[in-house]
């Protein structure tokens, strides 16, 4: 019941989030009917770029502020342990981190090749949860399970998705966009690690909501800036978004 409190704010953030990209099917598809696999590609990254940023200073926000917000809503003595927070985080945010490739998947019309990865999926994760359910301690059990769920994403979901829209929408190799994708998701685990050491004890609720949100998005500023200092790509994209560029919003 506690891991539900959490999980349902996960959900209810994901969901808000994720409205952004639903009226993008349609443009996605109208780019596809083109057949221009360069354009693809550039919007894409936009999409991509776009939706790491969300994730990463929303998620982020979330892990800060999770334990203050389920007593707020939910009442107080029902926190949970600190790990399970970061990995319910964690696994949220690599969920959170498919809806490109996800939305270029079923624009284009290619779910069909990845037909036999949800088979797959639920093998892997039904196996890895029983054997870390029986491996970790007592008091990590349901650790264990989501970090199960994490594994089945990262060696199944971010490797089969990714290669079908490359694959068969790009036609290109998918090796960069996979070196990219872990690395990511590699900075965010580092961040959420860092932030475990930054979150600041509050005794009331609103009081610890306001203090530790502000302090997540300003990691997440920094963070994010280091990135696009670093990565050329990256800074490329953040240059488009914060240009506002009119053909990444459809009106060109």
């Amino acid at each position: 019941g506690k891991y539900t409190n959490y999980n349902l704010l996960v959900g209810v953030m994901s969901g808000v989030i994720t409205l952004f990209f639903t009226p993008l099917t349609s443009v996605v598809g109208h780019l596809c009917a083109e057949r221009d696999k360069d354009k693809l590609e550039i919007y894409f990254n936009h999409f991509y770029c776009l939706n790491y940023i969300l994730g990463f200073v929303f998620f982020l926000g979330y892990f800060s502020v999770a334990d203050y917000a389920v007593a707020f809503c939910f009442g107080p003595g029902l926190k949970v342990a600190s790990n399970i927070v970061f990995i319910i985080t964690l696994n949220g945010f690599i969920s959170y981190l498919r809806n490109a490739p996800l939305l270029f998947r079923d624009a284009s019309g290619t779910f069909y090749y990845d037909r036999w990865k949800p088979i797959a999926e639920g093998i892997l994760n039904l196996i890895l949860s029983l054997l870390f359910v029986n491996v970790f301690p007592e008091n990590y059990q349901v650790t264990g399970v989501i970090v199960a769920t994490i594994i089945t994403s990262l060696l199944i979901c971010d490797v089969v998705e990714p290669y079908v829209v490359y694959h068969h929408v790009f036609e290109r190799s998918p090796a960069s966009f996979y070196i990219r994708n872990y690395s990511y998701i590699f900075l965010f685990a580092l961040t959420l690690i860092a932030m475990t050491f930054l979150k600041r004890s509050c005794d009331h609720n609103i009081t610890g909501i306001l203090v530790n949100g502000f302090m997540s998005v300003a990691a997440s500023v920094v963070i994010l800036g280091m990135l696009a200092v670093m990565d050329k790509g990256f800074r490329r994209e953040v240059m488009v978004l914060v240009s506002l560029d009119q053909k990444f919003f459809g009106r060109g």
